[in-house]
């Protein structure tokens, strides 16, 4: 683990000092062998954010291998001796891969693994030296300290700090005899070989002591590490007043934490209302990792204002009904105080006291009080109930199962907060009609063949308007109920992947969340998950809560290449049937896009590949994949050097023959493709030179067939005649000189 700063202190006189600062590395070899698993390398070394790599062999008979790891992990593999560990960019200080072996002993199936050890190193970002306490000239004689700061580096167990006075290593205990070095913290002694842990960070006090001497130093080291969060999984906070989450991210540096809610980046206020309760996912970041929280907090409100009671006026016979309705956090609990009575019964249903008075009668009249609490308040409320006396004049009465009170229409569907209205007719003779309802309720009317139930702002979620008639002296009464239907679409509509971020992988199982805010009825709600324009999924829900909710809908998918890049969106539709809006109303989500990572695809390399002895030639492995994988050659088991998929073999010989293997590795996986070149002689040059041995023969035996002709055609003997002899005895002159060559006389035959 990386420090902030490590600080080394060196006491000395007055002098001129400068110092070297070292890391030294090492990797610790790897645990005995316990199965058939080998690593290749046992351990390695890099530096932070560089690229590492290991190779895991097994013997052959596995049921298959694989590597667990934070980073670079390869799914289990079968029919396979080897598999490599790589990352491109390896940032995590805690990282342990691991190689694992499943196979049968016997008929026990078992696993066995090995651990890769890496050491992830970090050069500090600065070095500094400075005096302790002490600015200005130096006092020959006197004692000084002098402090060397050291600013994130990793590991710090691997550090040396040295001193140096001009080009003299000074820090380095010399002595003769050869000094003792003791470490000690806290007045005990230590281990310098022991690695460090956050719990180590303080003084340490150094003594190099021999015979004849001891001399001392004093060493500040502060150990860093990666975030971690002390919270707990849900808070609860009263609305409106101060309070404290007791939750913490520990780490050094101190980690920087962002809140996170739906996706968005927020800030929490010094005080809270009802609409910051909710999920929120906690992100600490420091120079060592990253480290993530959940939390929920909970809001807690008092019972807000009593709704959908008010004063009532009914006849004498009938039935009625009171509503007492509120809401808060906790849930509230409801009491009533009234005259009690018989024919009263008081019922809870979906977070609203009802209190059901049946039949009536001026005993039932009088003040009846709801009172609403939780924990966090209370509020109350009274209204009065007045039971007018039955009408005693002469109608006809009904007959069994009759009842002429009709409505039109006889169910609503209205958006919450709208208006509605429905008219109530009667067919008979009637002592009076009206309307009961928690809101817009019409007083009983005489000598009216309709009523009309009206709200302009309906927000009552439990409404259920009753239109009643008397007949028959007052003894009897029907009623018919308005249903209703109150909508709400829903605040917001979001998509998310559930316990997941960053790039998906091909093969593996995701679950992706639809989270529809608020929305009534919830079971007239359907989900409907779309991929780009393609249905997907639907849900719905089995519940007769009347009052908004919020839901969520699941979709699992399994993601592949052609997923890559997909988009997938969800969409809530309200479904309210005949009476309610056309086209049924909607809310559709943000599409999320996902990126998926899919192992090498390589396209097929034509084997066996032929190669003209001294010519050249290029093997071009072309390699698709999320992430682009890295593309090498193998010739024979070792690596050959290629421009990334590119092979080039120059001047071929007997030696470039054999087995190419190319590998295209990425993180999610790996695929190869083995090609035979084969050596072929080059005949071009042997028929070239045939053909002009041949050309040449001809040519040789046509000049001489050419020669013959010629000179039988062309050559034979010539005579001179009439020719006159000079007067040096017939000798012919020639240049000028006379010649004593005999001139003979030629004939020339007839041809």
């Amino acid at each position: 683990m990386c420090n902030r700063a490590s600080i080394s202190h060196l006491t000395m006189s007055a002098a001129a000092l400068t110092l070297v600062v070292g890391l030294l590395l090492y990797a610790e070899p790897a645990g005995a062998e316990a199965c058939s698993v080998q690593l290749h390398p046992s351990s390695v070394v890099l530096r932070y954010g560089g690229s590492a790599s290991a190779n895991c062999t097994v013997s052959e008979g596995h049921l298959g291998i694989g590597w667990e790891a934070s980073e670079g992990s390869v799914a289990l593999v079968t029919g396979v001796q080897l598999i490599t560990w790589r990352v491109e960019n390896l940032t995590d200080w805690h990282i342990e891969p691991k190689c694992y072996e499943n196979f049968m002993n016997g008929t026990e199936f078992e696993q066995c693994e090995e651990a890769l050890q890496v050491t992830l190193y970090k050069t500090p970002d600065s070095v500094s030296i400075s005096s302790v306490d002490h600015t200005g000239p130096m006092v020959e004689g006197r004692q000084y300290q002098l402090q060397c700061e050291v600013q994130n580096i990793a590991p710090v167990q691997n550090l040396t700090v040295k001193w140096y006075r001009g080009e003299t290593e000074i820090t380095e205990a010399e002595g003769n005899p050869t000094p003792k070095v003791t470490w000690y913290k806290d007045q005990s002694e230590v281990k310098s070989s022991t690695p460090l842990t956050r719990k180590d960070s303080g003084q340490y006090f150094l003594t190099a002591r021999n015979s004849l001497g001891s001399s001392n130093c004093t060493l500040s080291l502060t150990v860093g590490y990666a975030p971690e969060f002390s919270c707990n999984y849900s808070y609860e906070v009263t609305e409106k007043q101060s309070y404290t989450l007791n939750c913490t991210a520990e780490g050094y540096p101190a980690p920087e934490v962002t809140w996170w809610k739906q996706g968005e980046k927020v800030e929490l206020p010094a005080h809270l209302d009802r609409k910051h309760a909710g999920l929120y996912t906690l992100i600490a970041n420091n120079t060592y990792g990253t480290a993530n929280h959940t939390l929920v907090i909970k809001v807690l409100f008092p019972p807000a204002e009593i709704e959908q009671l008010e004063d009532r006026e009914v006849d004498a016979g009938s039935s009625v009904q009171l509503r007492c309705s509120s809401w808060g956090n906790p849930q509230p609990n409801y009491s009533w105080q009234f005259q009690k009575a018989p024919n009263v019964e008081e019922v809870a249903i979906d977070g609203v006291s009802l209190l059901n008075i049946s039949h009536a009668s001026v005993k039932n009249q009088g003040v009846y009080n709801c009172s609403v609490q939780n924990r966090i308040g209370q509020i109350s409320r009274s209204i009065r109930l007045t039971v007018r006396e039955k009408d005693t004049s002469p109608h006809t009465p009904l007959t069994v199962g009759e009842c002429p009170v009709q409505l039109h229409p006889s169910s609503v569907v209205v958006r919450y907060g709208d208006s509605a209205s429905a008219n109530c007719t009667v067919s008979k003779d009637h002592l009076g009609i009206g309307w009961e309802a928690s809101e817009g309720s019409v007083d009983m009317m005489k000598d009216v063949q309709f009523v009309t139930w009206r709200v302009e702002n309906l927000t009552d979620w439990h409404i259920e308007p009753k239109c009643y008639g008397n007949f028959m002296n007052g003894t009897e009464q029907c009623l018919e109920a308005l249903q209703v239907t109150l909508y709400k679409t829903p605040d917001s509509v979001s998509i998310s992947s559930v316990d997941h971020t960053g790039p998906m992988v091909e093969g593996r199982q995701y679950q992706l969340q639809c989270e529809v805010q608020n929305i009534a009825p919830v079971q007239n709600l359907t989900v409907k998950w779309y991929r780009g324009e393609s249905l997907e999924n639907e849900t719905t829900f089995n519940s007769n809560t009347k009052t908004p909710m919020t839901v969520s809908s699941t979709l699992t998918i399994t993601p592949s290449e052609a997923d890559d890049g997909a988009q997938y969106s969800c969409v809530a539709e309200l479904e309210l049937g005949p009476e309610g809006p056309q086209p049924p109303p909607e809310v559709t989500s943000e599409p999320l896009k996902i990126t998926v990572h899919y192992g090498p695809s390589i396209e097929i390399i034509p084997s066996p590949h032929p190669v003209i002895r001294g010519y050249s030639v290029e093997l071009i492995c072309n390699a698709s994949g999320h992430p682009p994988p890295e593309v090498k050659w193998q010739r024979d088991g070792q690596a050959v050097r290629g421009n990334g998929g590119k092979l080039v073999i120059s001047n071929a010989k007997e030696e470039h023959a054999g087995e190419y293997t190319c590998t295209a590795r990425n993180s999610a996986g790996s695929d190869s493709v083995v090609v035979q070149v084969e050596l072929k002689e080059d005949y071009l040059p042997i028929i070239a030179g045939l053909v002009a041995l041949v050309v040449v023969v001809i040519s040789i035996v046509f000049i001489f067939i050419y020669s013959i002709y010629y000179k039988n055609t062309k050559m034979g003997h010539y005579s001179l005649k009439s020719c006159k002899q000079s007067g040096q005895n017939g000798n012919v002159a020639q240049n000028g000189r006379d010649s004593s060559l005999p001139m003979k006389k030629l004939t020339q035959p007839n041809v």
